[in-house]
């Protein structure tokens, strides 16, 4: 019979082997994001090499992995040689993303939208909506972190407040809206 301290000996090393195994694994599915390639479509395309920007114009489509990113105009801009961050404007644009874990797939629109490529983080102004699944979230302003599949909505002077609709799987939708 083992001692419960040899047992929990035994715990700790199974428990270190496995997460160094875990972290690598994470580690390899992180760059595997980062090295896929950032594709952009748009009916125009200008590259200014001096100032480290390029402006897509025109029925203009981003795709970084699981993320599609639709809109009027996107603006880049690089640093060293290296995509900083993407600016999208249009009325409204559309944000799509379902990572491979995630349940159900999140749909965005807003009026202007700025991406930091290596954070994998979106930033959406004006108009506002958010929808997952059923549930449905309006605001002026909203913070996601797409690898935390994380948000942060917020309300102004200007637009007021955040709305928010949460629909429980077992209940279908009443279809009213709180203002």
């Amino acid at each position: 019979m083992w001692s419960t301290l040899t047992k929990l000996r035994l715990v700790s090393v199974i428990s270190i082997v496995a997460t160094g195994f875990a972290i690598p694994t994470a580690i390899n599915a992180a760059d595997t994001k980062k090295n896929k390639p950032i594709k952009v479509y748009a009916q125009t395309i200008e590259i200014d090499d001096r100032t480290g920007t390029a402006l897509y114009l025109g029925d203009v489509s981003l795709t970084d992995g699981v993320l599609s990113i639709k809109a009027d105009k996107i603006e880049a801009k690089f640093v060293e040689g290296e995509i900083e961050t993407f600016d999208a404007y249009g009325k409204p644009i559309t944000v799509d993303n379902r990572p491979e874990e995630a349940e159900q797939e999140m749909h965005a629109t807003a009026d202007r939208l700025k991406y930091y490529v290596k954070s994998r983080k979106l930033d959406l102004f004006g108009n506002v909506t958010l929808l997952q699944g059923e549930s449905k979230l309006r605001c002026p302003e909203m913070h996601y972190d797409l690898d935390a599949r994380r948000f942060r909505a917020k309300g102004n002077d200007a637009q007021g407040r955040c709305f928010i609709s949460i629909q429980p799987k077992d209940r279908p939708d009443d279809g009213t809206e709180e203002s």
